[in-house]
């Protein structure tokens, strides 16, 4: 009996022994491996033209959060689909950021307006005018051609001079219409490149000036008529609450000299 309970005795104290593992036949103890950890950071998706659900569902598998937002209307774009989203893509951000997808909630209308084209020339100033508009970076990569002060007009009235040295910086295109005549109802600030950036689809660039059955502007000083110009308008049909177009006047040497900023009634 006494050797019995020295042997249990010395058998207790092998188990309970530094180094030991009493449950070693188990397989490895699953306690002692690392855990996966979660990334600090991800790199946003390329969210264009997906649909708003295939978007939400890649930002969440990445562990973001997804906010769609219904964008502009536009005939040219499949409904649903993404248009735009902030950040953009390939961008590194935090863990659990928020990526907003704006989506085309769809229109009525034709795509695509067969206008007459601009000169080729004309054509790369109105790409590189929409390039700025549209620049995510707030238009420092984006330069248009300007090398004197620029007119800018809404409505075609005249609301002030952009001095060359800004004209890359988006805000310089901005303006606060006057109490009078067609500014007024406009607001303030307008600026002459927002629309373009809310309208998601293609841009019509054409040699002639802008007209729709709703157009109000009043008419731009005769001092304009020597230079060239181009419209940027939708290359789709729009209603006369949803109708824009910019035209933009360059000199002899492709320099953007005056720009007008022309809407629809509503």
């Amino acid at each position: 009996m006494r050797r019995t309970v020295a042997a249990i005795a010395i058998a207790a104290l092998t188990l309970l022994a530094p180094g030991c593992d009493a449950d070693s036949d188990d397989g490895p103890d699953t306690a002692t491996k690392p855990s996966p950890t979660t990334p600090t950071s991800v790199v946003v998706p390329d969210l264009d033209g997906s649909t708003a659900r295939d978007a939400r569902a890649a930002v969440r598998e990445l562990g973001l959060h997804a906010r769609v937002i219904p964008g502009a209307e536009t005939a040219c774009v499949p409904a649903h689909e993404v248009i735009r989203q902030k950040p953009p893509a390939g961008t590194e951000v935090a863990t659990g950021s928020r990526v907003r997808i704006r989506v085309n909630v769809g229109a009525k209308g034709q795509c695509g307006l067969d206008l007459p084209r601009a000169d080729a020339d004309l054509r790369g100033v109105a790409k590189r005018f929409v390039a700025l508009a549209r620049s995510t970076s707030g238009g420092a990569d984006t330069p248009i051609p300007v090398d004197t002060p620029v007119e800018l007009f809404v409505g075609g009235v005249r609301q002030r001079t952009i001095p060359a040295e800004r004209a890359a910086e988006r805000s310089s295109w901005q303006a606060c219409p006057g109490d009078d005549g067609v500014d007024a109802a406009l607001g303030c600030p307008v600026s002459v490149l927002r629309p373009f950036r809310t309208y998601p689809g293609p841009i019509a660039a054409t040699g002639e000036p802008p007209a729709h059955s709703c157009l109000r502007t009043t008419p731009l000083p005769d001092r304009l008529d020597v230079y060239r110009s181009v419209t940027l308008t939708p290359d789709e049909e729009r209603d006369c609450s949803s109708y824009f177009a910019v035209q933009l006047f360059v000199n002899d040497v492709g320099q953007i000299v005056a720009a007008n900023l022309v809407v629809s009634e509503p």
